[in-house]
């Protein structure tokens, strides 16, 4: 593979393409131009941006050479076999990053992170990593797309993922995820899904105000003891379920006055 100098993409998803991906991939694409000189995507050498090795059989490390491609956009290693720790893309213009329903193990490292200010969608659910959100991730303005969803993240929600951004997904479903829901974050107009099922939050959801664009909210089987006091006119569906929430008919009914059509499931 790095003989293929002129390779812009290279994808190979949904086939039965087996055994570990080649060092050689850090060398695809004009080689290392991260290290040789900064990418400037004007510059009229071939790059390499995208690497899609998605639904394979592909197993073992996800090669560390990877980390040369000095323009890489699209790194995506989901529903394989891949393993270890998420390779060191420092530095690259990476803005998705999918290694959802992998053998990915670790942590998400704030050096990592905190470099991917290009980032738009990174999906890592049904992982192996751990640890807790690193706020670097969180105050990324262009993260779109956040699916953390039944890996063992841990430690509460970041005041800095309620204040910077533009998710409009944000999965951590599943999770280990605790303490209260920040005020700030149900009223992000960008927001439009929220899953927060099966987690340890605890305490009164916020209110939300009107401004809100959230359409879907899900914090069934939670530790939730209270009803928010507002709701927007976009929420659809809300899910509350198996939750030890203490609320009388006639404050329900209030809070239920204002929705047009939601599909409202409170189970006490």
């Amino acid at each position: 593979m790095g003989r293929l100098r002129n390779v812009r993409e290279l994808s190979l998803q949904y086939n039965t393409l087996s055994g570990t991906a080649p060092s050689e991939l850090g060398l695809m694409g004009g080689g290392d131009l991260r290290r040789v000189q900064p990418y400037q995507p004007e510059s009229n050498v071939v790059a390499t941006a995208t690497v899609n090795f998605g639904s394979t059989l592909i197993s073992g490390a996800i090669p560390t050479e990877i980390g040369l491609l000095g323009a890489l956009e699209r790194l995506d290693f989901s529903h394989t076999r891949a393993e270890g720790h998420i390779p060191d893309v420092v530095g690259t213009p990476l803005q998705l990053l999918h290694l959802q329903h992998s053998r990915v193990s670790g942590t998400l490292a704030s050096t990592l992170v905190a470099s991917l200010t290009r980032l738009r969608s990174l999906r890592i659910a049904e992982t192996a990593l751990s640890g807790t959100l690193p706020t670097e991730l969180l105050e990324a303005s262009r993260l779109f797309d956040l699916n953390g969803e039944a890996t063992a993240l841990s430690g509460t929600i970041p005041t800095e993922l309620a204040q910077g951004g533009e998710q409009h997904y944000l999965n951590l479903a599943r999770t280990r995820i605790s303490g209260t829901v920040p005020d700030a974050l149900f009223n992000r107009n960008s927001l439009v899904h929220l899953d927060l099922l099966d987690t340890r939050l605890s305490g009164t959801l916020p209110a939300l105000t009107d401004t809100a664009s959230l359409i879907s909210l899900n914090v069934d089987n939670c530790s939730l003891t209270g009803l928010p006091t507002s709701l927007p006119r976009s929420i659809s569906h809300l899910y509350l379920n198996r939750n030890p929430i203490r609320a009388n008919a006639s404050g329900l009914s209030t809070l239920l006055g204002s929705l047009d059509g939601s599909n409202l499931h409170v189970l006490d």
